[in-house]
């Protein structure tokens, strides 16, 4: 098949090799021009079958309506106003029990309203992203309090927010409580090492059993 990238286009003998100037450039354009087209249809298919496969996607995980409006009543519960982030992630429709919340600095009183959402729905949450998100101790103890038990959670990411040993007595109480959490990130947090050496040894127990 003829090379269809654009940025090596072998011209016919009959194109000029060895004159200069902008009327050479000018006659050898027709002999680049077919290639640049090819490959911008080659794009243009790239794209559409690209955004079929998202649509594909997307189908195949329905927003999760229910649990937007249970986040929602828990924040007029609360008297604070929705976080987007967190009601775009529930659009997504929630692939694979994967809630990533990464960098959208959702805050500690919306993670108490995420958490009472959380609590009032079946959905099953394997994973669970809450990286750089400003959240302190009261959230990550509503959070745990909520997850404690689950068969299904495997991972809880807390790392770079401003918690310290009440929310690691909390998560040391959720490893305890399920045997399906495998991962724990809480790097960059403020967990004096005793409960820091707590938390390792439980996850150490964990991946040997």
């Amino acid at each position: 098949m003829e090379d269809l990238n654009p940025s090596i286009v072998p011209l016919p003998p009959s194109a000029p090799r060895t004159q200069h100037g902008p009327h050479v450039l000018a006659r050898a354009k027709k002999y680049i021009t077919p290639t640049t087209k090819v490959h911008s249809y080659i794009s243009d298919e790239i794209s559409k079958r690209k955004e079929i496969e998202d649509a594909s996607h997307r189908s195949a995980f329905p927003p999760a309506e229910r649990e937007i409006s249970l986040y929602k009543d828990a924040c007029r519960s609360l008297e604070i106003h929705p976080k987007q982030s967190i009601i775009d992630v529930f659009r997504q429709g929630v692939p694979g029990g994967i809630l990533d919340f990464s960098k959208d600095y959702i805050g500690d009183v919306n993670l108490i309203a995420l958490s009472q959402a959380l609590d009032a729905t079946s959905l099953p949450i394997i994973e669970i992203y809450l990286n750089h998100n400003g959240i302190e101790n009261p959230g990550v103890v509503c959070l745990c309090n909520v997850l404690k038990g689950s068969d299904h959670i495997r991972r809880v990411s807390l790392s770079y927010n401003n918690i310290s040993d009440r929310a690691g007595k909390a998560l040391l109480d959720l490893i305890e409580s399920c045997p399906s959490l495998h991962s724990v990130d809480v790097i960059g947090t403020s967990f004096g090492q005793e409960i820091a050496v707590k938390i390792f040894e439980a996850m150490e127990r964990r991946h040997y059993q």
